[in-house]
């Protein structure tokens, strides 16, 4: 044979990968052409990467710059999974630097925005970087986004900007890859969670939702196990990791950056956890509420060395400072505070007096200021980043800021009605009682100062959770209430003249009855009226009180019971995981809470305010720099040991599956041997018994 070197053998009997009839066509016209582009192509037309591997490998494949990115192009691109090109043209040389450029970011949405969820990506304009992709990335991440540096027409971290553009118009396959080869894995990952979870509301498709959300957990799960692999190299540095802010995700460290994320899983670690208790303690080493309410109380046992301790040696006037500055003393002082406030309410409510007397303007003086604090906390964001519009966002989505501002409304409320000029008595007496209903809401908002104990905090979200799993239940309630309540009034009141107090009588009757089994209603009801029930009334009446009775008193209060059970067992599973995300929103609240409370809050507001225009004349706006070249590499480090990880646990599990697989069939080998010889038993029997 003349050119015996250009034939190749397929052999149908082997099982290895490499083995199939694809790879040998291939292999042959590698032989024969020499592994031109055009081979390499179609292998990657076939999705055989580990035919371009051996391509690579044995012959000389010169690709131009162009043909390699636009490879890469196709790989990003494609629907099927081409990570293992993505990665293999990386590795032969691809400058990922030189490839991604703002035009070309631009041309991979234009060309795979069709697959977004998103549906401001879903037209057919022109998509551009800077007006479409920025002001969205940064509306996800609610606000707390710095565009990247872009140097001539390239970016300065490439790898972060693909995983962004994939993230964004659905190329899940290559997320993870990404991801680990980015500079700073560790907030990326967790703006990478953010994206998602921002990303699902946003879906027409609840599926697709469902798949946002399940892909956002997905990538907490690894930036915790990411974080494992960086606290095994090293506590210190890794500890330092998670405290240094990042200018590209608004100067937010990676703890603040789990917030922004509602990452709960990552900020219940222990790690997280550990840095939190420290911002709570500010440099006092680990003090008990009580011993910072003793020296809150008595001030001159700062003047000791001993009570509090601090983490370090400092003067009285150092002492002072960081003692009061400390959120854990302004969360004491202002829970002082707030009991002295509420003893004082309380005594202004239960001896209520019509004229208005200097302890009423002191109680009101005190109220104003309160107002003024709660504006602060609606309006003034905490950093450059954080929008007006999101700061009372946030400030909405706390029950208690609720309750607190619906309390002093309605002590404003009735302090107005106190100046009728008319001398009419019902407004006295509704301010008398507004006066009351704001002094309970207020005693029931002292629930607040809970969330800072580990046994307490969690039966506040218990009870937050069965309060919404009521409200729905009252849903279903209300539509018996009112069905027996008319019927109920129909039949009982007969030849009944239009009244404002048939409404009362239909919710009365009927909820009393369901809720406290008060029948003392019906006997009001009967003796109201001119014309009684007939006999026959009575006996539909008493039919469908019956039934009223099995489905109010048994069915739906049986159906709450276990609601309210199923509840508490869901909750009690995550409630310390809940507890510990919520106690975030405590230590930040504290954190920028003045150090004096109300009334003396005034002083603290002026401090501030005059500190902020000092700020903004002689120091101007302060930058926070990215994280040190040396904690980038031990990042890097971390993510190669955390890559090798998963491998390992891949072939730990690909081997454990085989294994099972090849128990599976052992067994199912032995069952049909052993049905064969039964066969063999039943042969030889009936052959006997022909013969």
């Amino acid at each position: 044979m003349a050119m015996r070197n250009l034939v190749e053998i397929f052999r149908m009997n082997e099982e290895r990968e490499d083995a199939g009839f694809d790879f040998a066509v291939l292999k042959a016209l590698l032989r024969a052409r020499g592994g031109s582009k055009e081979y390499l192509r179609l292998a990657f037309d076939w999705n055989r990467c580990d035919i371009a591997k051996e391509m690579f490998k044995h012959s000389n494949i010169n690709l131009r710059d162009s043909d390699t990115q636009a490879l890469m192009t196709r790989a990003l691109l494609e629907r099927e999974n081409r990570v293992e090109f993505v990665a293999l043209l990386l590795d032969k040389g691809l400058v990922i630097e030189e490839y991604l450029t703002v035009k070309r970011l631009e041309e991979l949405y234009q060309l795979h925005a069709y697959k977004s969820l998103i549906p401001a990506l879903k037209r057919d304009q022109k998509i551009s970087y800077k007006k479409d992709i920025l002001p969205l990335i940064k509306k996800m991440m609610h606000s707390y986004y710095n565009p990247p540096t872009v140097t001539g027409d390239t970016f300065e971290k490439p790898y972060q900007e693909l995983l962004i553009w994939a993230i964004l118009v659905n190329k899940t396959e290559v997320t993870e890859y990404l991801w680990e080869n980015a500079s700073s894995p560790l907030s990326l990952g967790l703006a990478a969670t953010r994206l998602y979870r921002s990303i699902g509301p946003l879906a027409v498709d609840p599926s697709d939702t469902d798949e946002c959300c399940r892909l956002a957990d997905l990538f907490e799960k690894r930036v915790c196990v990411y974080l494992d692999s960086l606290n095994s190299l090293d506590e210190k540095v890794a500890r330092t990791i998670l405290e240094t802010p990042c200018e590209t995700w608004g100067n937010l460290s990676p703890v603040d950056l789990a917030d922004v994320a509602m990452t709960k899983d990552f900020m219940s670690t222990s790690y997280c956890q550990e840095i939190l208790e420290e911002r709570w303690n500010g440099k006092m080493l680990h003090p008990s509420h009580w011993t910072v309410f003793l020296v809150a109380i008595f001030p001159f046992l700062l003047l000791t060395r001993s009570v509090p301790t601090f983490k370090k040696e400092m003067n009285f006037r150092k002492r002072v400072t960081s003692f009061y500055t400390a959120p854990i003393t302004k969360f004491v002082v202002t829970w002082i505070s707030l009991i002295a406030f509420l003893v004082f309410l309380s005594h202004m409510t239960i001896y209520y007096e019509v004229e208005v007397g200097l302890a009423d303007i002191c109680l009101h003086v005190w109220l104003v200021t309160m107002f003024l604090e709660e504006l602060r906390q609606m309006f003034i964001p905490r950093n450059k980043y954080e929008t007006v519009s999101q700061r009372f966002k946030d400030w909405l989505s706390s029950f208690w800021n609720w309750m607190d501002i619906l309390a002093l409304i309605v002590m404003a409320v009735a302090f107005v009605l106190r100046f009728n000029t008319l001398d009419l008595q019902w407004t006295f007496d509704l301010s008398r009682n507004l006066y009351a209903c704001a002094c309970a809401t207020f005693w029931i908002g002292m629930l607040r100062m809970y969330q800072s104990s580990q046994k307490l905090g969690p039966f506040l979200i218990m009870i937050r959770e069965m309060i919404w799993a009521l409200f729905w239940f009252l849903m279903v309630l209300v539509v018996f209430i009112v069905a027996f309540g008319i019927a109920t009034v129909t039949i009982l009141s007969p030849g009944r003249s239009v009244s404002a107090l048939t409404l009362r009588d239909i919710f009365y009757v009927s909820y009393y009855q369901v809720t406290v089994g008060d029948w003392s209603m019906f006997n009001e009801l009967t003796e109201s009226e001119e014309v009684l029930p007939s006999t026959l009334d009575t006996y539909f009446y008493s039919v469908l009180l019956a039934i009223y009775i099995l489905i109010g008193n048994v069915l739906l209060l049986n159906l709450l019971i276990a609601i309210f059970s199923s509840v508490y067992s869901h909750v009690e599973a995550n409630s310390m995981k809940e507890w510990k995300f919520q106690r975030y929103y405590l230590i930040i609240e504290f954190e920028d809470t003045p150090a004096l409370p109300a009334p003396l809050v005034v002083i603290s507001h002026l401090y501030r305010i005059v500190g902020w225009i000092i700020n903004k004349t002689y120091n101007g706006n302060s930058k926070v720099k990215n994280l040190q070249p040396s904690l980038c590499e031990y990042e890097q480090e971390a993510m190669d040991d955390y890559t090798q990880d998963l491998k390992k646990q891949k072939e730990n599990s690909d081997v454990e599956q085989l294994r099972v697989l090849d128990k599976r069939l052992q067994s199912l080998q032995d069952k049909i041997k052993d049905i064969e010889e039964e066969q063999k038993v039943l042969v030889k029997k009936r052959d006997k018994q022909t013969t």
